[in-house]
């Protein structure tokens, strides 16, 4: 619209994170953006703890190289 470009979620294809829904608006008209930091927060535990546990495993594999 009016020459902008939006880059990001766009809540008609991710209703999960649209607030503001009208009759309109099904899936919301702006973001909600306690629910996308949440996830993003959940994501990121996620990541930490596979991070750790692929590190346990490469020490282990080269302990056992050094062997």
């Amino acid at each position: 619209m009016n020459g902008e470009y939006f880059e990001g979620v766009i809540v008609e294809y991710a209703p999960r994170y649209g607030m503001d829904m009208d009759a309109t608006h099904e899936a919301g008209r702006s973001l909600n953006n306690v629910t996308v930091i949440g996830d993003l927060l959940r994501a990121v535990d996620f990541l930490v703890a596979q991070n750790a546990e692929l590190q346990g495993r490469l020490t282990a594999l080269e302990e056992l190289g050094a062997a």
